[in-house]
């Protein structure tokens, strides 16, 4: 009967996946490069995502452009019980006019796809005059010619050939005048184009070369070794014997221009696009003593190397708990340049509730598109922190109770005037009243308190007596206890008892809080404390499953019972800042 009842729910989640799998398609549009030389063939790749309304019309092509072939592929994929398709066309065609050449819209049923638009350049490749060029040839070109030191520059190598080849070998771009460095961007591509009447199988390459000195740089002639053969398939054991031929690109020479005098920078860093983005984990202006958040910091450069993007300055405050973590790079190769990344991440734990301003970041770089120096900024950002929440009570804590009474007890009375000579009282009876009225409120609101504060007392004397019998304890009694809490299914014994196993298990350095323990364990774990904390204190009640938090930490525990029998040390301990 329970097989039948499973089969049946399998059956309507499957169900479910179908239905959601039929959503409106989604087509894009893309080609392999732009700009291309009229007369050479390009890739145009059409992708759908979903359920096309039918199939394609690619003849509004055929005004443009010349379709050599078309390729269809298909791909089916379930994801997390989501299930997707996607089919792809891949054309291959070339060019009938040069210039701006619009790719027009492509009807599958009643779906479109967006209008793109392709450049297309007169073909002047060749040896310069009216005769045919050689049946092999290189060509080497760099763009700017002119770059300031350090920023990107492509250089771009096409071998060009119209007779077959065998045992071809190619060599890498070397600078022989200057100082540079020199990235490889991507994979060779292969496409056809046409010179002087004559077709040719282009091999092309790409490099980013950003100079390190400057004045002249020179890059030397590439060279290319191979065998000319007549036959498709190499060698021809029937006919002639192959020709070795070498080709020789021209050489490049760039005039590296130095740092201009109106950049104010601590740090050259010349791009096309330079930008910082900031995340959070949480809301900033709703944080609690005691809870973490974490800030990440995302500089993004276009044109410039990872290892080029610098640290961003310090913006910790003396005030709040600081644990930064290390750095991360990432560069991302294209046949256009290098878009590169940095991210610095930093938890934040606040010590006392207060607003805080954390300082604006701003980084001077400079703009090689427009040449002018530009900022990116990142612009101060506020911080509210509210006091912690009472675990026993559910109030915020006495501090906040005791602030609004401060204004009453300190006020000056209105009815005394000072002058430079003497004090005069105006009216005696009203102040008598005033100050009578005064007392007595302060003796209500001190009643009060006593009433309030009698009974949580009580528990937090209870509570804070059996923490300071963790010492006594073993991490594995203290372990047992958080499972039998969990099996309870009472988050705030939960969170008594995870107390006591943090001070068994950390004796030497014992945390003071769940926010600690969560910076000494796993990311699994952190993610799990923090909702238990979210349970416990937010003003929104968030669910919480008792047993999927016994899950972790039985794996948690035993992770750190066996690495070596040594508590690990705290986050709150490392250096600052990795210097990378």
């Amino acid at each position: 009967m329970v097989t039948r009842s499973l089969l049946i729910i399998n059956l309507l989640v499957a169900l479910c996946g179908f239905v959601e799998y039929s959503h409106a398609a989604t087509i894009n549009v893309r080609t392999d490069r732009n700009p291309i030389s009229l007369n050479e063939s390009f890739q145009l790749i059409f992708e759908a995502e979903g359920d096309l309304d039918g199939d394609p019309d690619f003849s509004p092509l055929e005004n443009s452009f010349q379709v050599l072939s078309t390729v269809q592929s298909s791909n089916f994929s379930v994801i997390n019980g989501r299930i997707s398709s996607s089919k792809r066309w891949t054309i291959t065609a070339m060019a009938n006019a040069s210039g701006r050449v619009a790719i027009p819209s492509i009807s599958f049923g009643q779906d479109k796809s967006p209008v793109i638009n392709l450049d297309v350049r007169s073909n002047n490749t060749g040896t310069g005059n009216s005769q045919a060029p050689d049946e092999i040839f290189l060509e080497a070109s760099a763009t700017p010619l002119n770059p300031y030191v350090q920023s990107q520059v492509i250089y771009t190598l096409k071998l060009y050939r119209s007779v077959a080849i065998a045992k071809a070998s190619l060599a890498e771009p070397e600078v022989i005048v200057g100082d540079a460095v020199l990235e490889r961007l991507d994979d060779d591509k292969s496409y056809e184009t046409s010179v002087n009447g004559r077709s040719y199988h282009v091999i092309e390459r790409n490099y980013a070369i950003y100079p390190q000195s400057s004045g002249e740089v020179n890059i030397a002639p590439i060279n290319f070794m191979g065998q000319i053969t007549r036959s498709r398939f190499g060698i021809d054991p029937f006919g002639a014997p192959p020709r070795t031929v070498v080709r020789r690109s021209q050489a490049i020479d760039l005039n590296v221009r130095s740092i201009p005098d109106t950049f104010t920078g601590t740090q050259w860093l010349p791009a096309e696009n330079l930008t910082i983005a900031e995340e959070w984990s949480g809301d900033p202006l709703s944080l609690r003593v005691g809870e973490p958040i974490t800030r990440t910091l995302i500089m993004t450069a276009r044109g410039l190397i990872s290892s080029q993007l610098p640290e961003l300055p310090n913006w910790s405050l003396a005030d709040l708990k600081f644990y930064p973590d290390r750095a991360q790079l990432d560069d991302e190769k294209s046949d256009i340049g290098i878009i590169s990344a940095r991210r610095e991440k930093a938890a934040i734990i606040p010590n006392e509730p207060g607003v805080y301003i954390l300082p604006e970041i701003a980084i001077p770089w400079w703009n090689t598109l427009t040449d002018s120096l530009e900022n990116a900024i990142v612009p101060e950002r506020t911080i509210q922190v509210l006091p912690a929440i009472d675990a026993n009570s559910g109030q915020p804590e006495i501090t906040s109770l005791i602030a609004p009474i401060q204004p009453i007890l300190n006020a000056p009375d209105d009815n005394v005037s000072i002058t430079e000579n003497e004090t005069t009282i105006s009216d005696t009876n009203e102040s008598n009243i005033w100050k009578w009225s005064t007392l007595l409120l302060l003796v209500v609101w001190l009643i009060t308190f006593i009433v309030w504060w009698q009974k949580p007392r009580k528990n937090r004397v209870k509570a804070n007596n059996t923490i300071n019998d963790n010492k006594k304890l073993t991490p594995g009694t203290a372990q047992k206890n958080v499972l039998a809490a969990c099996d309870n299914n009472d988050p705030l014994e939960v969170k008594n008892a995870l107390l006591q196993w943090g001070n068994a298990v950390w004796l030497d350095d014992p945390p003071v809080g769940l926010a600690e323990i969560a910076l000494r364990v796993d990311t699994k774990m952190q993610e799990h404390i923090q909702g238990l904390n979210s349970h416990l204190y937010s003003s929104h009640q968030n669910a919480w499953d008792a047993g999927d938090f016994k899950t972790v930490f039985v794996v948690t525990a035993k992770s750190l019972e066996t690495n070596t029998n040594k508590a690990p040390q705290a986050q709150g301990k490392l250096q600052p800042l990795y210097k990378l």
